[in-house]
């Protein structure tokens, strides 16, 4: 309250009634105060990661006094099958009130390696209360941290883990579509010698680059910080 000096105590989040969350992305905070933040996390499960008996979801949390509590105003996407599980939702809040949920998508058997990794999306147009069905984009990269430009486009930052490494965004006119024609590369990180190809080496070592998170500037740039590594293959 007096500019970040001090601080008070940290205190433990929760969001009834998930048991498990994880948060990546930041809140947007409305005309009224409420605070809405997308989260993924376990309804039963206490592993986080989820499992055969319940796969990650993600739901958009509400807090109505100012961050103190928290609950889930929605389900932005969960597969009562078990076959797909989703992580880190990024969400972006259009001018006409459009929510739009961008999320990383794993197999239990493969985590976010292929054929899993996909960027998913879902939207709501009633505040968040309800979502449609999550669709997958056919863009391959994760976490997601959309933003809506001047024009109302899309832009999505996301890291990228297989070879070439880098940073990319894709631009969408309105958030449904997404084209691969339509992605840039905004780093690429030093050439190093692979590593030794095991299930999980897209998500250790040098190889876990990105968590991009973007703001547009009213000057129309964008703005987009994310880590690498250099290299030494020091992030």
């Amino acid at each position: 309250k007096d500019g970040g000096k001090p601080w008070s105590h940290p205190e433990g989040f929760g969001v009834h009634p998930l048991r498990r969350i994880n948060i990546w992305d930041n809140p947007h905070e409305l005309d009224d105060g409420t605070l809405l933040l997308a989260v993924s996390g376990t309804l039963f499960d206490p592993n986080c990661r989820g499992s055969i008996r319940e796969s990650v979801e993600c739901c958009l949390a509400c807090s109505e006094d100012g961050g103190l509590t928290w609950y889930c105003r929605g389900t932005i996407a969960y597969d009562s099958a078990s076959l797909h599980a989703f992580h880190e939702p990024g969400m972006a809040i259009t001018p006409d009130g459009r929510m739009i949920a961008c999320m990383r998508q794993h197999y239990e058997f493969c985590r976010g390696n292929l054929p899993a990794g996909y960027m998913y999306t879902a939207e709501s147009d009633d505040g968040g209360y309800s979502w449609s069905q999550f669709k997958n984009t056919g863009i391959w990269g994760y976490p997601i941290d959309p933003v809506v430009l001047a024009n109302g486009y899309v832009l999505a930052a996301y890291g990228y883990r297989r070879d070439p490494l880098g940073i990319r965004i894709a631009i969408s006119r309105d958030g449904r579509e997404f084209s691969k024609e339509n992605i840039g590369v905004i780093h690429s990180p030093p050439l190093v010698a692979p590593q030794k190809s095991i299930k999980t080496d897209i998500d250790i070592g040098y190889r876990h680059i990105g968590y991009p998170s973007s703001v547009a500037r009213e000057d129309g740039k964008v703005l987009t910080a994310f880590h690498s590594f250099n290299e030494d293959r020091r992030q």
